[in-house]
């Protein structure tokens, strides 16, 4: 079934769908958005942290992530970036949560869909470990001295997957029974959110 597909390609699908499928930040941030705001906000989100994904893959090809390497303050710099960034949306859920009254229903009020595709983008490009993974995964599959053509397919290969990925998870989050339980519980769970955020932001810098 799998004959005339070239072995690297194959291996590069397991490789980034293995890490896809891990719940990690950007699983909370589609599901968290799609549950909250619906369907076309969350598939938003996804974009852009495809988008943000595509630009260290970009980065990876090309052998650019190799200032981090002339210059590891640099390095620094974005990762620190990426730790406010997440504590800062972090901290907009808490004083949501906080202002709410006791009884309060989720606000009505949504954020434009360029606040959420600007979200996953931003997430996603201040995680410079985010380069190294996938330098780790071309130089295992990838020809030393691989053409334009061989890098672009690869490039094609890893933005389906990632927005299949993402767009899938905001179809199932943003269906009516997932939103009738955050509508029920959303208090809990924007306090999970906010939990799960200063979380991956602490594993960021302690990384």
């Amino acid at each position: 079934m799998l004959e005339g597909i070239p072995g690297n390609v194959i291996a590069l699908v397991v490789a980034n769908g293995a890490v896809l499928i891990v719940p990690g930040l950007n699983f909370a941030l589609v599901s968290r958005t799609s549950l909250e705001c619906g369907l076309r906000f969350g598939l938003m989100t996804a974009l852009g942290i495809t988008s943000g994904i595509m630009v260290h893959v970009a980065l990876a090809m090309y052998g650019s992530y190799r200032i981090f390497a002339k210059h590891p303050f640099l390095f620094g710099v974005v990762k620190w970036m990426g730790v406010a960034y997440i504590l800062w949306m972090a901290l907009k859920l808490t004083r949501g949560l906080l202002s709410a009254p006791a009884s309060g229903k989720p606000g009505s009020s949504r954020p434009p869909s360029g606040g959420c595709f600007r979200n996953g983008f931003l997430v996603d490009l201040f995680n410079p470990y985010v380069t190294l993974f996938y330098v780790s995964v071309f130089s295992q599959i990838m020809a030393t001295e691989a053409g334009l053509a061989t890098l672009s397919a690869y490039g094609v290969v890893i933005f389906v997957l990632t927005l299949g990925w993402f767009a899938l998870v905001a179809l199932v989050f943003a269906h009516p029974a997932s939103r009738k339980v955050y509508e029920d519980h959303w208090k809990a769970i924007e306090a999970l959110s906010a939990s799960l955020l200063v979380f991956f932001a602490v594993k960021l810098a302690l990384t």
